[in-house]
């Protein structure tokens, strides 16, 4: 036995000593560390090289990596439509749809120019961001839709002024400088707009405060010698429009008129429903990782940063968070992400995929789900263990938690930026359905493996 023991003892020592490649001496230049060659070995070799015996578990670890590897952005390609114009024959990303709607609009074939000027302007309203100094407080930062509204007003206000006093000089005159009119004018066609109210850009005489002469100092007191003219006259840009065409009230009016009622036309986030099966390897829940970064308010690195200092903070000082600062934190997280992949498994191990907005409500899922099936069956929704500890009830992790309240949005319930929801039917419907597909004949004749 000790014979057989030894014997065995000395194949595998040959047989591992065999795999370290031809010996080198010390002072030799070309040694290669045995890991490094060995990595190396391993990726230059094919299975035609590879022993039999190993030959299995090359071909399993080949299959876990191309797996594991396997591209996955045509399961999460971010698309976008506008069904009003195009229906669904154009369909793509934001970019492209966007300069298909303003083709269509410049190209006269269904409104006039002068159409097509107020509906851009109402477009590059609806495109406003938040301001991008990072100076302004959280309380005192302007949410989009403050903004949106303000800008509206504003130029509401400087029609309605021509409209009710034309002979007045002061609201004849936009000054290029101003705060107000610089903000407007950094929206999409604005100065277009302005043109076509029939105001000019034109350089009229202004004042302004003198800057200070030179400063003498002495060793004892600084003194400042000032002109005594306290301005000085400068030109400066100004949009003015003249009184005979302020005057033109019925143009104004059908311009404010235009303005204030026509919809924006924006691309549309696509749906792009898909249909998988679901196998023993799949990634039932797409991870963050595989996202596209249009899927966060910030870049991935920005986020990982951020989150990591949120939650330090929160850590380090938790009984100290007031519930308005408390309040403010999780608005901040909510703002993290902007779209949302929600696949629902059926009960026969189906997924249905669908992309929304982080913000769109619960109740919008629901709608889609129901238009995806075959007949109005009733269903209910469950949340992952792993998102309903934080967000919905303080029930074991391992319950699932059914997803009642349709108000809510992705974002408050914890289901954006991905996730995994889980589809039931009641007992009777079950039975009906069992042996047939719910969803309708387009999708279930589309189903891919995954």
């Amino acid at each position: 036995m000790d014979k057989l023991v030894k014997f065995f003892k000395e194949k595998n020592v040959d047989r591992k000593f065999s795999k370290l490649g031809e010996g080198h001496r010390l002072g030799d230049a070309s040694v290669q560390h045995p890991a490094s060659a060995a990595n190396s070995k391993h990726q230059s070799t094919s299975f035609g090289n590879t022993p039999p015996s190993s030959r299995p578990v090359e071909a399993t670890l080949s299959r876990i990596t191309i797996t594991e590897s396997r591209d996955t952005s045509n399961q999460t390609e971010l698309l976008f439509w506008c069904p009003n114009l195009f229906g669904d024959t154009v369909v793509g990303s934001r970019d492209e749809v966007e300069q298909a709607i303003q083709n269509y609009l410049l190209s006269g074939s269904v409104c006039n120019t002068n159409e097509a000027i107020v509906l851009m302007v109402i477009r590059g309203i609806e495109k406003s961001k938040l301001p991008s100094s990072s100076n302004i407080p959280l309380s005192e930062l302007p949410s989009i839709s403050e903004i949106k509204q303000n800008r509206k007003q504003n130029i509401v206000r400087i029609l309605q002024n021509l409209i009710n006093a034309p002979e007045n000089p002061v609201y004849r005159r936009l000054r290029a400088s101003n705060k107000l009119i610089q903000d407007l004018l950094s929206i999409d066609g604005l100065e277009s707009f302005l043109t076509l109210c029939n105001f000019k850009k034109t350089m009229l005489p202004a004042t302004r405060p003198s800057e200070q002469q030179q400063v003498e100092g002495t060793d004892e007191k600084t003194t400042v010698k000032n002109n005594e003219d306290s301005v000085e006259e400068y030109k400066e840009a100004f949009y003015v429009i003249s009184e005979e065409d302020a005057n033109n009230k019925e143009h104004l009016e059908k311009l404010l008129n235009l303005f204030t009622t026509a919809d924006p036309i924006l691309p549309e986030l696509y749906r792009n429903t898909k249909v998988y099966r679901a196998t023993g390897r799949t990634l039932t829940c797409i991870p963050r990782d595989h996202l596209p970064d249009e899927f966060f308010s910030q870049t991935k690195e920005e986020f990982r940063k951020y989150y990591d200092q949120q939650h330090r903070i929160i850590e380090e000082s938790r009984m100290l968070l007031t519930k308005a600062m408390r309040e403010r934190l999780k608005t901040q997280n909510m703002r993290s992400f902007r779209y949302a992949v929600i696949r629902v498994r059926f009960p026969d191990n189906l997924l249905l995929q669908g992309t929304f907005y982080a913000m769109d409500k619960l109740s919008t899922v629901r709608q889609w789900i129901s238009e995806c099936l075959t007949k109005p069956y009733l269903f209910r929704l469950y949340a992952p263990p792993s998102i309903q500890t934080a967000t919905l009830t303080n029930a074991p992790p391992t319950v699932p938690v059914e997803l009642t309240d349709d108000n809510v949005s992705l974002s408050e319930v914890g289901l954006a930026p991905s996730s995994l929801i889980n589809l039931i039917f009641n007992d009777r419907i079950q039975q009906e359905a069992s042996g047939t597909s719910v969803l309708r004949f387009d999708l279930s004749q589309s189903i891919e493996d995954i």
